[in-house]
């Protein structure tokens, strides 16, 4: 078994135990039962031989202020790598560097919490580093020119940045979810336009290998590469792009079929072997160095100070001498002893030393030689508890011999501060007592009190003579009193340079520093708390309360002094990662170590939070609300009809049928109605018929199928679709041509209508019209899935049979181009296919931005001519309650889709003109951008309008309007009925009340 050393500075130090439910640590040697010692006056005092002169030691004063450091806990990744071993790390929001010779380079400013990311920026921006947290839906962002260096702000953007990107010439930062890109001037923050990139609603993926090479990943074009600095963008032609990053050759991308590097000149090469693995690089030997390197914790918890600047430790078997500012490695000497040694410095002689314990050797002590060498003082074959007096003497545990064949309770040796040995024996009620060798050559044993005995304190001299006082504990009318009568006497007491012994005495929760003069008389110090929370080691301590409040003390607990800890010091002294430990160095908890005291002077560390970045000043929201002005120029009302509603009495079941499915004896027709002054069909005696009305803008259609009751309905039954225009002032309505029912019987038709065995039909049709308004595609659920059908004027209706591979409920979009119709499915990617006889091709597939907005919309539309397909995307901009809209035109015959036309929130905020004969553009079809205030001619009151659809064309020259639809409670009958003297366009105002009667109107902005 390994026992562990505890051992002492000049203010006296020991070695943190381990205990599972502390989160920081007291460090003191555990005793094991607590009972009253008696000391033998029979002492046999065996003298060591002469070692020689001991190196002397200069008093070396407090290291203050102190300096906090965060340290990269146990598989922490760096931020940074430089190609010299040079690791860089973002710890708590503390900047911090760790170069292969240890040495640890810390910020001044820390910070605010939120998660911190960093972009090295290169010399065509000004080189430097650019950090961005984020928190609570906003993004700040700092710049420094060295990892270390103080930060400048640069800007507050006022929503969630997913990632910054050094670009050609500026900035550009992402928007989390929208994928929006932002530019930002990388010297003064100050928002731009997005300069040479791609015209876009968002981004994916942004790479910039140098001035020239770039790499963007836009929605629906995909990747595209620019060789000259944006002038011009061309397709990767490499599929979806998961990833894309600067490498030395160029950018690296990677796809779901590998990776690939693309250089300035064009080449795109496969790479294989390691990139395409689990992402682990090998290791440099310069991070490996890094390891091999003492660490400041190392030094704090088992060095010590051998100049007012550098310290010695010994650990990895290498005796080194470390710069204490930083951790530094100065000089080394390899292999001073077995690797596989734990080492602990301690005061020995005039001068200091190292006990070494191993397993395998048991324990050493070494002392110390300038300017960097050990000699060996006494060896013992298994390990030992050693206890530092704090002056220069050492009580081993168990007797002088090296290979001791039998170790008695009570036994110990005594090494004087000449380095010669004594063994002394303490009876009693062995555990309890406390052994302390002085520097004159005496030993105190110390008996705490306990069950009402006060307690002893025993001198015994060299020759064995030995006296015993009582302990005076001193009258005490608070907390302190029941401490010191019950709690526990910690080990590791030590000698002041006074000549008195001190230590420490714990209970559950609370902790005291005690001084014990020769006379017996015992002084305390200052309760504290948080014993749990606490590191305590000689005569210092370091105290972390629950609020974060830190509490320090360097003369063993008399005067406790406020420290400003700055950094959050609880997720790093929860990971508990490494030793534990406080010393006249500092302390090192967690995964932080200070190295340094404030002292009596209270100097503080000398940390800060980081300034807050101002407000980045974005451009006015553009746009503004449509306001136009409407006359009456007429009314239209359906044509009366003769034929009223079916309503069939209601069948019922033979006795003893179930209820339990749908059959041909209990589907029930439904009420049959007109459509738009349009008679239903006409249904045979023995039929049984099924209708449902489906909106689509402001259009309606209406289905119907009917067919025998039994008997094959594809032979027997029909299907029509009626339907009408609502942009057109005359001849609205139109029907497909009567069609053989695609459903093989009255049940599958009957479930297509939205009929069950509980009643209450409810159809799940959609449709999508074509801007033409006479055609479309119609989408109903049927018990063999979703099913879509082309419907358009005159024409039989088409059932496309590979419906399921579309993949959709509705068509994002449905146009007639060429003579065939197209369809858009808006999936995991935008996909358009072609209508060819019953079934569809892929025309392609065009990746959207991943995790983009939910209130981007994307449609397939046509130009006014039908000889040309695009998708129309309606983007959601931030900080605005506009959007912008983008259409991509995509050529028909290879799939390919180019740069879009942007249509930007100024030329939507406002009524476009009216279109005129022959004008082409891209025909967009729904609600304006914003919702239109109307102004009724010759109308007080205003008009209870509750939709308006616009039907606009969209050009590289601008925007026109061709036609308004509109929904109403209850349109105008009464105003000017005189055509308007300047241009307008029409406006059919459907009345919602009665199907079928419009009013006309003439409308300008």
């Amino acid at each position: 078994m390994t026992l562990t050393l505890v051992g002492s500075h000049p203010e006296g130090r020991s070695r943190t135990r381990h205990r599972p439910r502390a989160r920081v640590f007291v460090a003191f040697a555990v005793s094991t039962v607590l009972g009253t010692a008696g000391c033998g006056r029979g002492v046999e005092v065996k003298p060591a031989s002469p070692r020689g002169a001991v190196t002397a030691l200069v008093p070396v004063p407090l290291l203050s202020p102190p300096r906090v450091f965060a340290l990269p806990g146990v598989g922490a990744t760096p931020a940074i790598v430089d190609r010299d071993g040079t690791e860089r790390y973002l710890l708590q929001g503390l900047r911090v560097t760790r170069h292969p010779n240890g040495a640890l380079e810390r910020a001044r400013d820390i910070f605010p919490k939120g998660n911190i990311a960093v972009v090295e920026l290169p010399e065509r921006i000004g080189r430097g580093y650019l950090f961005h947290t984020r928190s609570s839906g906003d993004s700040l962002l700092w710049r420094s020119t060295a990892w270390t260096g103080p930060l400048r702000p640069l800007a507050r953007l006022g929503f969630d940045a997913e990632a910054v990107h050094a670009g050609f010439d500026r900035l550009y930062v992402v928007a989390r979810g929208a994928r929006e890109a932002v530019a930002l001037d990388p010297i003064t923050g100050k928002v731009l336009d997005l300069g040479s990139l791609p015209t876009t609603m968002g981004v994916r993926n942004l790479a910039f290998a140098d001035a020239w090479l770039g790499l963007a990943d836009v929605p629906y074009r995909g990747a595209l590469v620019t060789f000259d600095a944006g002038a011009s963008w061309h397709p990767l032609g490499l599929g979806t792009v998961n990833s894309a990053t600067v490498g030395e050759a160029g950018i690296l991308v990677r796809t779901s079929g590998g990776s690939f590097s693309v250089d300035p000149h064009g080449r795109v090469v496969r790479m294989a072997g390691p990139t395409e693995g689990s992402g682990e690089e090998p290791e440099s030997d310069s991070r490996a160095r890094v390891r091999r390197a003492p660490s400041l914790r190392d030094v704090v918890i088992r060095g010590w100070p051998d100049t007012r600047d550098t310290a010695i430790v010994l650990v990895g078997g290498a005796l080194v001498r470390v710069r204490l500012r930083d951790g530094a490695t100065l000089d080394r000497a390899s292999d001073a002893v077995d690797r596989g040694e734990l080492c602990q410095a301690v005061a020995l002689g005039a001068g200091f030393g190292f006990v070494c314990t191993s397993d395998q050797r048991g324990t050493v002590v070494y002392r110390y030689q300038a300017p960097l060498s050990l000699d060996q003082l006494v060896s013992f074959s298994a390990p030992r508890f050693v206890a530092a007096g704090g002056t220069g003497a050492l009580a081993i545990r168990g007797p002088c011999a090296k290979e001791a064949s039998h170790t008695a309770d009570g036994d110990y040796c005594i090494m004087g501060m000449d380095g010669s040995l004594r063994e002394l024996r303490v009876s009693g009620d062995h555990g309890v007592e406390r052994v302390v060798a002085l520097r004159d050559g005496r030993v105190a044993v110390l008996v705490p009190p306990r069950f009402g005995d006060p307690g002893q304190v025993a001198f015994v001299v060299p020759d064995g003579t030995t006296e015993k006082v009582s302990l005076r504990l001193p009258r005490l009318k608070d907390a302190r009193r029941a401490l010191l009568r019950r709690g526990l006497w910690l080990d590791g007491f030590r000698e002041t340079h006074d000549g008195k012994l001190a230590g420490w005495v714990a209970g559950a929760n609370h902790f005291v520093g005690v001084r014990i003069g020769s006379n017996g008389r015992v002084w305390p110090g200052e309760l504290a708390e948080d014993l749990d929370r606490s590191t305590i080691a000689g005569a210092f301590a370091i105290s972390l309360h629950q609020s974060g409040r830190l509490r320090e003390t360097t003369n063993g607990g008399f005067a406790w002094r406020d420290a400003d800890p700055v950094l959050d010091l609880d997720p790093l002294v929860q990971s508990h990662q490494g030793d534990q430990g406080c010393s006249s160095l500092g302390c090192a908890i967690g995964d932080w170590v200070r190295v340094g005291w404030q002292g009596p002077k209270g100097k503080p560390d000398r940390l800060g939070e980081a300034e807050t970045p101002p407000g980045a000043v974005f451009p006015p929201s553009e746009g503004g609300r449509w306001l136009m002005r409407c006359s009456v120029v007429g009314t239209r009302n359906p044509p009366a009809l003769n034929q009223t509603p079916i309503r069939r009495p209601r069948v019922t079941s033979p006795r003893g049928a179930s209820r339990a499915t749908l059959t041909a004896d209990t589907v029930e027709t439904t009420d049959w109605q007109p459509f738009e002054g349009m008679p239903a069909p006409t249904l045979g005696p023995n039929d049984v018929g099924f209708d449902a009305e489906v909106s689509f803008v402001s259009s309606d259609l209406h289905a119907y199928a009917w067919g025998p009751r039994g008997g094959d309905w594809l032979r027997n039954g029909t299907f029509v679709v009626r339907g009408s225009d609502s942009f057109a002032t005359t001849g609205s309505t139109w029907s497909t041509a009567p069609t053989p029912a695609p459903w093989p019987d009255v049940v599958t038709a009957a479930q297509v209508f939205g009929q069950n065995v509980h009643g209450n039909p409810n159809p799940e049709f959609a449709v999508v019209l074509d801007p033409g308004g006479r055609g479309g595609v119609v989408s109903a659920s049927a018990p063999s899935g979703r099913e879509f059908y082309v419907v358009e004027a005159g024409r039989a209706i088409q059932r496309i049979r590979e419906s399921a591979a579309l993949g959709v409920g509705v068509a994002a979009g449905a146009v007639k181009v060429g003579g065939s119709f197209y369809l858009g499915a808006d999936r995991e990617t935008f996909r358009v296919y072609r209508v060819a006889s019953d079934h569809v091709t892929v025309v392609g597939d065009y990746p959207k931005s991943d995790g983009s907005s939910s209130a981007n919309t994307t449609w397939l539309v046509r130009n006014a001519r039908g000889d040309a397909l695009g998708l129309w995307v309606r983007a959601v901009r931030m900080r605005s309650a506009h959007t912008s809209w983008y259409v991509f035109p995509i050529d028909i015959a290879t799939g390919a889709i180019d740069a879009p036309l942007a249509i930007e929130p100024r030329d939507l905020g406002r009524v476009p003109a009216p279109c005129e004969v022959g004008d082409d553009g891209w025909v967009l079809v729904g609600p304006p951008p914003t919702p239109p205030y109307i102004d009724l001619d010759g109308v007080d009151t205003s008009w209870p309008i509750r939709r308006v659809d616009a039907r606009i064309l969209a050009s590289p020259t601008g925007l026109c309007l061709d036609a308004l639809a509109a929904d109403a409670t209850s349109p105008p009958v009464t105003g000017s009925t005189a055509p308007p003297t300047h241009r307008t366009v029409s406006m059919s105002a459907r009345d919602e009340q009665q199907p079928g009667r419009q009013t006309l109107l003439r409308c300008g902005g």
